[in-house]
């Protein structure tokens, strides 16, 4: 892979409605060039299963190479 494959800056931003995420720090995100998407109010938390799956692939694809 050289310099050429990579992909460009990443343009958005997904979170929940977490408290942390104010309006000032939307602005400053907003003011980088980011596009913010907030989740839907009854959508479940997936970091927990995006984490389990990507300590699985660690765990798992050193030994398959």
């Amino acid at each position: 892979m050289d310099s050429g494959d990579r992909p460009g800056p990443r343009q958005s931003l997904i979170h929940h409605r977490d408290p942390a995420f104010t309006a000032a720090s939307g602005e400053v995100l907003r003011t980088a060039g980011q596009h913010i998407t907030t989740t839907s109010p009854k959508t479940p938390p997936r970091n927990a299963i995006c984490e389990r799956i990507t300590g699985t692939l660690r765990r798992e694809l050193p030994d398959q190479t």
